[in-house]
């Protein structure tokens, strides 16, 4: 069928294909409002698409909390290629499938299906075409978005299309992907297309109204036109059309009516299809006799709904409105007897979407259904994840008798919804506290909904819910439970933009006698400590040995109250070691919340590490995340502002800056305000403007707060002394040599041995400043390293040891170049050149070790480098290893080497 006004879209569709089978990806996603023709224009994609295999899925609206549910049925064509995973990748797929036992990882099913995917796509390209996306299950749609971002220099098209003129409807995981919006037909083709389906009968008059009235929608212009010509037929004339058709639920409506003059069994089985999101004949056959309706009289081609259904390939509407409005048709009754008839013919081997049609089948309260549901719960959450979990969990909370019970399901499905990374869905579920809840249950509703509150940026409701919880609980709980109930509270506490350090040092308790054998409890008595009176003794106890002793399930919980640790001590070993450990559990776990603040803490080690190109992709990771799971805030949005500043962009420093939220009257700044703080500083340096570095660094110096307050004292020491007030960089100075004495490690000394360098006298200052250098030397933190080398060679070249200030700022220069800080570089350049030495600004040449790489080739070109092979570096990534092969081809053509083994020596080896 000729598609009438459609050049552009078209010739968009074609492309893709083009680009496809010349071995390239391609992403689109098709928007705009029921009926437009993003159906129409994707059949058109697959008519075009010769010589490409074609795997298609529609998303149901009543399948939207089956998770898994629609990547099921899209990757059903090449299960048979598992064989090629990996164990861990095979696994997981198969658990998420409901193929095998076991938990599913959301993360290595991307990778596995991104392996798949592209491996099929070897033999030939491969079209992927997802209809109704704004109805996908909410699993199915985070691994297809995720790998539309990752898919690279594979031959795969994805196409989405969905509708977006409904705010209910709205996709943020699809947000950022190329789109195209589909309009109105212009009014020539409109007209075309109302005489075709009126079988050319219009006079003139009727034709523009029909026009008129359809607004350029097809699927409007087509009823329209039909609707007249059947009048027509009726009266032997036209009739005039009495309104302007809308779109969206008013179309809908009208299909209803055409719905509602059918046979009653034919209606009754429309409602088994519109309730089945599996398209299985035989099982819509199964439920059809068990209500005693003839599937073959109701349904076959040539039957009074034949105009409505498509029974090929598989049996579902010609349209997603006439499946809304077959269901709706049917009354409250008859949903329960279709679902029920589904529920029974339903194979054992689907026990969840058994579960979910016997709930949908109840009236009223039913403990065994829900019981049912919150079995399958459990069996979701495996498969699915969270999201899936919470769906279920909330499902059997309506269905359950027991007032406690219900509050108890309630809680745990916000709970879940909060680890997806959906706080709407955590906020609507939790504010219906049934009543008879006992009282630790309400209290723990009441804490679970300010953490949601706080995702939401309403710190001013989330911190007072949380702390008022947590004191609640105090008073019902005991020993473990309390103490972990504390942690909790001040773990998500730490990380909130804004807070006030007296009230949540509040809800710590009173201090207990130490348990060295247990690490919860030292957990919470050395932060209790030290937010109190500043103590670093117990965080010390917390890190003592390795992060490497603690114990697997301790790290994975407490992983953001365990990196604010080692930040606080300054421990730069601890710090790393603890950041790769919390990002590995972190992608085994599931958990998209969880994960996207690995990402961040791991980018934030990278950064002070100098490793920018890792902290940059990371950080992208972590936005794809937040982009993919929808709901939450992007919680990378303040803290990729230092990774901003070290890269001299001003720009992205300022976003993340009006990215925070009000204070709503709290007195200080939290973790996310800091470092932007922290940003400004380090930015200003960088440009040497050292009073705006020295009044940014002033306002961490006055808040003072807890595991951020002393980052910034080391660039308020330079920039006040740059600045020319000494006494500020003296206060500063008196406060982190308190801190750093009091934690000893070689960063905290390095750090201030170069703070009191620039403070010290002319016979004092040299000694100071090599003994930065040294105790710097044996850390990651190249940044502060590099700061130090640029520092000392500054004051070598002021005193005229030209020789000595060139050997210093030379290393300076190689270091910020190296880790691709511009600003840091050209300053160690220019003072470099004053000293005597021949240079060139640096952007003149190409970055040593990474000339016009991005972020994603330096990344792969290191990871090869050290040994890790295509398969290894794309599991890592989450990328195909096709894409990994791509990116290493252009970065040989960029250094000009021609082997994986010659990187090294190209400046890639290991930091």
């Amino acid at each position: 069928m000729r598609l009438r006004g459609r050049t552009t879209e078209l010739r968009a569709l074609s492309r893709l294909l083009d680009a496809a089978r010349a071995g390239t990806s391609g992403v689109l996603v098709l928007r705009g409002e029921p009926g437009i023709g993003k159906t129409a224009l994707l059949d058109a994609a697959v008519a075009a698409a010769t010589g490409m295999r074609v795997l298609t899925v529609t998303g149901v609206e009543s399948e939207r909390a089956l998770g898994n549910g629609a990547l099921h049925r899209l990757t059903a064509g090449f299960l048979d290629r598992r064989q090629i995973l990996r164990e861990p990748q095979r696994a997981a797929l198969d658990a998420a499938l409901g193929l095998g036992p076991g938990r599913s990882d959301r993360f290595l099913v991307c990778l596995a299906v991104l392996t798949l995917l592209t491996d099929a796509a070897g033999d030939v390209p491969l079209l992927c075409v997802c209809d109704d996306a704004q109805w996908l299950d909410h699993e199915s749609l985070q691994t297809l978005t995720f790998l539309a971002r990752r898919l690279d220099a594979d031959p795969v098209v994805l196409l989405f299309g969905v509708r977006d003129t409904d705010p209910a409807d709205r996709v943020p995981e699809l947000d950022g992907l190329p789109a195209l919006r589909i309009g109105a037909l212009p009014p020539a083709d409109a007209r075309e297309l109302a005489v075709e389906a009126a079988q050319g009968r219009f006079d003139e008059r009727e034709l523009d109204r029909v026009v008129a009235e359809s607004g350029g929608n097809p699927l409007a212009v087509r009823e329209l036109a039909t609707e007249w010509l059947h009048a027509r037929g009726r009266s032997g004339d036209g009739v005039p059309l009495a309104h302007r058709l809308p779109m969206g639920r008013a179309l809908e409506d009208r299909f209803r009516d055409r719905i509602l003059c059918l046979p009653e069994p034919v209606r009754v089985a429309l409602a088994v299809v519109a309730a089945d999101p599996t398209g299985d004949a035989e099982l819509v056959t199964r439920a059809l006799a068990g209500l005693d309706v003839t599937a073959v009289s109701a349904l076959d081609a040539g039957g009074p709904a034949s105009d409505l259904l498509v029974l090929d390939p598989v049996l579902g509407f010609r349209h997603p409105l006439m499946r809304s409005a077959a269901y709706s048709c049917a009354d409250e009754p008859t949903r329960r007897r279709v679902h029920a008839a589904l529920a029974a013919a339903t194979p054992d081997a689907d026990a969840d979407r058994r579960a979910w049609h016997l709930a949908a089948a109840t009236d009223g309260a039913d403990e065994a259904a829900a019981a049912e549901l919150e079995s399958a719960a459990g069996r979701a959450r495996d498969r699915a994840g969270y999201s899936a979990e919470s769906a279920f969990l909330a499902a059997a909370a309506d269905l359950s008798t027991d007032p406690e019970l219900r509050a108890e399901r309630r809680f745990a499905a916000g709970v879940a919804a909060i680890r997806a990374g959906m706080p709407e869905r955590a906020d609507a579920v939790l504010r219906q506290v049934p009543s008879g809840a006992g009282a630790v249950v309400a209290q723990s509703m009441a804490l679970a909904r300010g953490a949601a509150a706080l995702q939401l940026d309403r710190i001013g409701e989330g911190m007072s819910l949380m702390l008022g919880a947590t004191a609640g609980l105090a008073g019902l709980l005991d020993g473990e439970l309390r103490r972990q109930v504390r942690l909790e509270t001040l773990q998500t506490l730490v990380m909130v933009p804004w807070l006030d350090p007296p009230a949540v040092a509040s809800v710590l308790g009173e201090a207990e006698p130490p348990d060295p054998d247990d690490p919860v409890a030292v957990l919470l008595q050395g932060h209790r400590a030290h937010l109190i009176d500043g103590s670093v003794a117990g965080l010390r106890a917390v890190v003592d040995g390795s992060p490497g002793t603690l114990p697997a399930d301790v790290v994975t919980r407490w992983a953001p109250l365990l990196s604010a640790t080692t930040r606080e001590l300054l421990d730069d070993r601890a710090m790393d070691d603890l950041s790769v450990r919390i990002l590995a559990a972190a992608r085994s776990g599931g958990a998209a919340t969880t994960l996207r603040s690995a990402l961040v803490s791991r980018a934030l080690t990278e950064t002070f590490a100098g490793r920018l190109d890792d902290a940059e992709v990371h950080h992208g990771e972590a936005g794809e995340v937040a982009a993919v799971t929808g709901g939450a805030p992007d919680l990378r949005r303040a803290h990729d502002a230092l990774l901003r500043a070290w890269r001299d962009d001003g720009d992205g420093v300022l976003r993340a800056a009006g990215a925070l939220p009000p204070a709503e009257g709290a007195p200080v700044g939290g973790a996310q305000v800091q470092l932007v703080r922290t940003a400004r500083a380090v930015l200003a340096l960088g440009a040497g403007r050292y009073a705006d570095a020295a009044a940014a660094a002033l306002e961490v110096y006055r808040d003072d707060p807890p595991y951020w307050g002393h980052l910034a004292l080391p660039d308020l020491v330079e920039g006040a002394v740059r600045g020319g007030d000494r006494d500020a960089a003296r206060a500063a100075l008196d406060r982190f040599a308190v801190r750093a004495r009091g934690t000893g490690t070689p960063w905290a000394l390095g750090l201030l041995a170069r703070s009191a360098a620039l403070l010290a006298a002319a016979g004092d200052a040299e000694a100071l400043y090599r003994e930065a250098v040294d105790r710097l030397r044996g850390t990651v933190v190249r940044t502060d390293l590099a700061r130090a080398h640029l520092l000392y060679g500054e004051w070598l070249r002021r005193r005229r040891r030209r020789t000595d200030a060139r050997r210093e700022l030379a290393a300076a220069h190689a270091l910020f170049t190296q880790m691709g800080a511009p600003r840091f570089a050209e300053r160690a350049r220019t003072e470099l050149a004053a000293a005597g030495a021949a240079t060139r600004p640096a952007a003149d040449r190409p970055a040593a070790g990474r000339p016009e790489l991005t972020p994603q080739e330096h990344r792969i070109a290191r990871l090869a480098a050290a040994g890790s092979t295509n398969s290894e570096i794309a599991a890592e990534l989450v990328i195909s290893a096709n894409t990994v092969e791509y990116h290493l081809r252009k970065v040989f053509g960029k250094i000009g080497v021609r082997s994986r083994r010659e990187l090294g020596a190209a400046g890639f080896g290991s930091p």
